[in-house]
């Protein structure tokens, strides 16, 4: 890692928020707004192309590690005299135990409507080809993808899902605003089966950043429906560009996965 992202990236974490408890409040909410695959979203306008780069850490017992650097770039692009919005995805990790994961996928333009993902696995002399084609009707083996490992795959919805693997870049697209709920059915490709999440902007949070004022942002969680909500995923979201500042997530062991944007 280089000397001045390193620097920056430890800077960040001291200024973490890590609350001391953290269950959320309990209070009676309003509905959520339903939010379909293949509604139009008004947002998706203001997007904003180019990479998003992100140090994840593992949190336990005071004490933080980092595990790798993940790259996450946002483009529009024409394929076949049609605009699509592409997401790439790459984590590199340690020189110690090198390994790479890149994610490969494609939505509509204008409504987030996943259309294939690719997922593609190297450490040492192991290779994994994963590729995924979803309809409104589920999620199937993707043709086009080499040496797809994952041919004869074929997972039916009760309703239609968008990738899980992208929450992040959708939080740019939804009309986040105080008090705002809104419920997403989601699918993590290859995974169990699609279920239904709820995202809710639980407030504003002042954001520290190193040596600078703090940035406004939205504290948004998103828990499944049926799910425990003192569970939930935090993310600290920009009010002003919607892009994803600082995420921390509750693991089974205990620990907390933090992802910090360094850029």
């Amino acid at each position: 890692m280089r000397t001045g992202i390193a620097a920056r990236a430890w800077a960040l974490v001291l200024c973490g928020v890590m609350a001391a408890s953290w269950a959320l409040p309990g209070a009676a909410q309003p509905a959520p707004q339903a939010i379909a695959v293949g509604t139009e979203l008004p947002r998706m306008a203001q997007m904003k192309e180019g990479p998003r780069l992100y140090l994840r850490l593992r949190e336990m017992q005071g004490v933080t590690r980092p595990i790798d650097i993940w790259r996450r770039e946002v483009r529009f692009e024409t394929v076949g005299g049609e605009r699509r919005l592409h997401v790439l995805q790459s984590w590199t990790g340690p020189v110690s135990a090198p390994t790479e994961l890149r994610l490969d996928s494609w939505f509509g333009a204008r409504d987030f409507k996943p259309l294939t993902h690719e997922r593609f696995f190297t450490r040492a002399e192991e290779t994994r080809n994963e590729g995924f084609q979803f309809s409104p009707t589920g999620v199937s083996a993707l043709a086009s993808t080499p040496a797809n490992t994952r041919n004869g795959f074929n997972v039916a919805f009760d309703e239609p899902a968008f990738n899980f693997e992208t929450d992040m870049e959708m939080l740019e697209a939804l009309p986040l605003a105080a008090g705002w709920r809104g419920r997403l059915v989601f699918y993590h490709p290859g995974g169990g089966p699609a279920a239904p999440y709820v995202f809710v902007v639980e407030g504003s949070h002042a954001l520290p950043s190193p040596g600078g004022a703090p940035v406004d942002c939205w504290l948004v969680t998103l828990a499944a429906e049926k799910g425990d909500r003192a569970q939930a995923s935090r993310f600290y979201v920009d009010k002003r560009s919607q892009q994803v500042l600082r995420v921390e997530q509750l693991v089974p062991d205990g620990s907390v996965i933090v992802k910090v944007r360094l850029s």
